[in-house]
């Protein structure tokens, strides 16, 4: 029986289709894959400011902007105390007509010596204390005018309901939450983090986020400088606006532990795993795949820190290197 080596297999074989990627030095650091929540920014439970029968409010999900009512009280008790604080302080304000009347009658009087100056101070005096009447039913007024506003709950910002805490029909009193309103184009991921990391991050610094099997990169928008006593976490906020993300949503970010350094970088789809042995395929000057054993030293994102003698201008297999051969001869399709 003839036996044929498996290099001289490989040689003999027609070129395999393959990319390849040109090494070159990155600023890398290894990471921690820390758990995180999304969370909005305008998260608010909303409670009734006046006593009095529900009778509307929303469903759950629905969509509202600025300003626009969720709820709505009974009005009746409070649209009576506004009309008995119109009434009063019109009927002040009438009183104060005829006071300034006679003021004026007194002054003319008094000047003619036809009235004493006594009974010009007293009318002065009860005109400035009807005036000052008239203030503290303004107030009322305006203080009635409110309460009768409060009835309706409207919303502080734009948002979705996200529960409601009360039924149509149930009595409400001072303080009972309604509803809880989040803005959901608002968002942050909350990410609890270890206090030794606090000084390889700012600011600013992008974080690999895997969510629900896919991967975004995203800033840190603040860092709390503030550790738990018993965790020994800090705080990081990640800027999540403008993504897929929901609130709620758990994602895995990768914080790193170290300062960055420069390093050859591969990209992970390089590495090739069998058994115990972790290789990459390089592509020698006369077209043919060498494979080179290596050790994987961390990773960053899609790319992996090694030891092995791969180095900066290296041309390393990509795609297509899944069931080549050593020494098989290739064919790179990309530059």
């Amino acid at each position: 029986m003839l036996l044929v080596s498996t290099d001289l297999l490989a040689r003999q074989m027609p070129p395999a289709d393959v990319e390849v990627y040109e090494i070159n030095v990155r600023a890398m650091a290894p990471t921690i894959a820390l758990k995180g929540e999304v969370a909005s920014l305008q998260d608010a439970v909303l409670s009734a400011e006046v006593e009095g029968l529900l009778e509307d409010i929303l469903l759950v999900g629905a969509v509202v902007k600025k300003g626009q009512v969720i709820a709505q009280l009974n009005r009746d008790r409070m649209s009576w105390q506004m009309q008995r604080a119109e009434a009063e302080l019109a009927s002040l304000r009438a009183d104060l007509a005829f006071r300034r009347s006679e003021v004026e009658r007194f002054t003319v009087l008094a000047s003619q010596d036809n009235a004493s100056k006594t009974q010009l101070q007293r009318e002065l005096a009860n005109t400035q204390m009807l005036e000052q009447q008239i203030v503290l039913a303004q107030v009322n007024l305006n203080e009635a005018q409110r309460l009768l506003a409060d009835t309706a709950i409207k919303a502080p910002f734009d948002g979705v309901l996200a529960a409601r805490h009360a039924q149509v029909g149930e009595l409400i009193r001072v303080g009972d939450p309604l509803v809880r309103l989040v803005n959901t184009e608002i968002k942050d991921i909350v990410l609890p983090t270890p206090i030794q990391y606090q000084s390889f991050i700012s600011v600013g610094t992008p974080l690999l986020v895997e969510y629900r099997g896919k991967t975004l990169n995203l800033p840190i928008r603040h860092v709390v400088p503030i550790g738990d006593p018993n965790s020994r976490m800090i705080e990081v906020r990640i800027d999540a606006n403008k993504t897929p993300l929901l609130v709620g949503d758990a994602v895995t970010v990768s914080v790193p532990k170290a300062h960055s350094s420069d390093e050859p970088a591969v990209p992970r789809d390089a590495l090739i795993i069998r058994g115990a042995q972790t290789f990459v395929y390089r592509v020698s000057a006369d077209q043919q795949a060498e494979q080179v054993l290596v050790k994987v030293r961390f990773a960053d994102g899609d790319w992996i820190v090694v030891d092995g003698p791969i180095n900066a201008g290296d041309r390393i297999i990509v795609r297509g290197a899944e069931r080549l051969q050593p020494n098989a001869k290739v064919n790179v399709k990309n530059p």
